[in-house]
């Protein structure tokens, strides 16, 4: 499959399918008005019929057809990955182009804890955190703190318990330091009489004054009652009422009665309010007739038209709206004789480029712009233009430096969003991971230069392999080219990064595969016990046991090889041999 077209599903990232195959299962027998829709043989993700592969892209989709390399592993371009993570972080994968998704994003962002106390570096897409600290902000009663640990929103209202008088002040009570406390009971303050006391539960502020300490009459107000404040009194005279009703002619009959007099029903023969008609109603009836005015107003273009008018008709009420001589506003006064007065605004006029400025009356046409010097887009040389001209361009070549600091853009003259220069690329980023922001100088539309294509032609690196990246401005990136090594013991080959092996310390560290190394010695034939290790194996070390005796076979003894050696060297013995301990008087005797 390494040499043939596959297909990765974007859901599942299953890459076992050759091209052909699903576009054979996508395309037979198959139509786009038949099944608008097809699904992945893994995950049975569903994906439109356009979306049907059509090509063979590496993983990362940079590269079409990519090519089988030794070197890389099957179907990867070799290219930074550079697809962006899932979430909102935006910020995309940096790893070489691999099979499968991108994972976690591991950038980290400064973020400050719910209280503000400590701030912590934590990974890209973490929210903000609790340090389990105590709160420590002011509650709304002013006294106490919150003493819950760090946490998020408002501390809520101060539940401390403390010991106060309650609403009314009788008793102390104990309860949460911002909420009122009620006793329950009823006030029992006395008044302003001096003979009643407050009947309302537990309350806060006055208590206000005795109801019956006022002056009291009778219902119709004929009669004052004086008592005191603790006898109840008869609030009705029981006398006709006689107070004089709305219509201002006839009085109540009613006897003193408590609220209001009831309206006139009294009929009697009224004239409308124009004098024209007359008519019996009700005395507390307006009479209106349907006589409509036909004065005209005091805009001598409008007739009054009201129902049953006095004859002093008012203003005529419309307003005018007629467009004024300046042509932009409208007459705002209400509807008169005779023609409108002139537009009584004013306003500023300015020429395009905003520096030359004029009051004149409205409705007024633009001023003449001017001659003022002006760069080209490129900023190669000024000339003078009238002021309204929104731009210049000349036929010299952009030159201005390309994001790869290395060539110049060779587009004719056109506006430059980012100047670049020598500095430019000397300057410290003010934070890690993020570029200084540059102010726009124009307000004009964007514009880019080109971009670099040419290869990286850098000779930083200390191998032979060239840079992998395009032109860039900074150091190239340290080789990652694979190079092929045998461990030590020879049992395992391995695949290490070139930049690894430039260190001769780092590089044996790496080749040891941690294996045992079972070469065999060649004096004592026991193997090496090792772990894999640059150089030779030494023999002096060798811990395997050996039985020593002497000439006769009769002493025998357990040693490990590297003590029989040690003995071997002392006696200046020729060669390696197990027969080395001297016979003592017990083998003569059995000899």
């Amino acid at each position: 499959m390494g040499k043939q077209g596959i297909w990765q599903c974007p859901s599942c990232f299953c890459y076992n399918f050759h091209l052909f195959c699903i576009q054979k299962i996508v395309n037979a027998g198959l139509s786009s008005q038949q099944y608008p829709s097809w699904s992945c043989p893994n995950c049975h993700t569903y994906f439109p019929f356009s979306a049907r592969p059509t090509e063979y892209l590496c993983f990362c989709g940079k590269t079409k057809d990519p090519q089988p390399d030794p070197w890389l592993p099957p179907h990867t371009c070799g290219q930074i990955c550079d697809r962006t993570f899932p979430g909102k972080c935006g910020h995309k994968c940096t790893r070489e182009c691999h099979p499968g998704p991108c994972g976690q994003c591991a950038k980290t962002e400064l973020l400050t804890c719910f209280c503000g106390k400590d701030q912590q570096m934590l990974i890209c897409g973490s929210s903000r955190y609790s340090c389990a600290q105590p709160c420590g902000k002011p509650k709304p009663c002013g006294v106490h703190t919150c003493a819950l640990p760090c946490h998020e929103g408002d501390c809520g209202a101060c539940q401390e318990t403390i010991q106060k008088p309650c609403e009314c002040g009788k008793v102390e009570l104990v309860g949460p330091c911002s909420s009122p406390l009620s006793c329950g009971t009823p006030c029992k303050k006395a008044k302003n009489c001096g003979h009643h006391v407050c009947e309302r539960v537990c309350h806060g502020g006055d208590c206000g004054a005795c109801p019956g300490s006022l002056p009291r009459y009778c219902y119709c107000g004929k009669k004052k009652i004086v008592k005191p404040c603790w006898e109840e009194v008869s609030e009705s005279c029981m006398e006709t009422c006689h107070k004089l009703l709305e219509c201002g002619i006839h009085r109540c009959e009613e006897r003193c009665h408590k609220g209001p007099c009831s309206k006139c029903r009294e009929v009697r023969e009224k004239r409308c309010i124009c004098g024209k008609k007359t008519k019996k109603v009700q005395c507390c009836m307006e009479f209106r007739c349907e006589v409509k005015c036909k004065n005209i107003l005091n805009c001598t273009k409008h007739e009054c038209g009201q129902r049953c008018c006095l004859g002093n008709c008012s203003a005529c009420p419309r307003a005018c709206n007629n467009l004024l001589n300046c042509g932009n506003h409208r007459c705002q006064s209400t509807c008169h004789a005779g023609s409108c007065q002139k537009c009584p605004l004013t306003m500023t006029l300015y020429c395009k480029c905003k520096k030359v400025q004029k009051t004149v009356d409205c409705g007024k046409k633009m001023i003449l712009p001017h001659l003022v010097d002006k760069s080209c887009l490129g900023e190669h040389k000024t000339v003078q233009v009238p002021c309204d001209t929104k731009f210049v361009d000349c036929d010299i070549p952009c030159g201005n430096l390309l994001a790869c600091g290395n060539h110049a853009c060779t587009l004719p003259c056109h506006y430059v969003s980012l100047r670049r220069d020598a500095q430019y690329f000397l300057k410290e980023k003010k934070k890690e991971g993020e570029e200084e922001e540059f102010e726009m100088v124009r307000e004009m539309p964007p514009d880019t230069c080109m971009d670099c294509t040419s290869p990286c032609l850098k000779q930083e690196r200390p191998c032979s392999h060239p840079c992998e990246l395009g032109c860039h401005p900074h150091n190239c990136l340290p080789c990652e080219v694979p190079l092929k090594f045998k461990c030590h013991c020879g049992k395992s080959k391995m695949n290490i990064p070139c930049c690894k092996t430039l260190d001769e310390k780092e590089l044996e560290l790496l080749i040891c595969c941690g294996h045992f190394c079972d070469k065999k010695f060649q004096t004592c034939n026991h193997f090496c016990e090792l772990r894999c290790h640059p150089g030779e194996c030494s023999p002096q070390e060798c811990t395997k046991k050996v039985v020593v005796k002497c000439k006769c076979n009769k002493i025998k003894k357990n040693w490990t090889c590297m003590k029989l050696r040690e003995e071997i060297q002392s006696q200046k013995l020729a060669s390696y041999q197990t027969d080395i301990l001297p016979c003592d008087e017990n083998c003569q005797k059995i000899s």
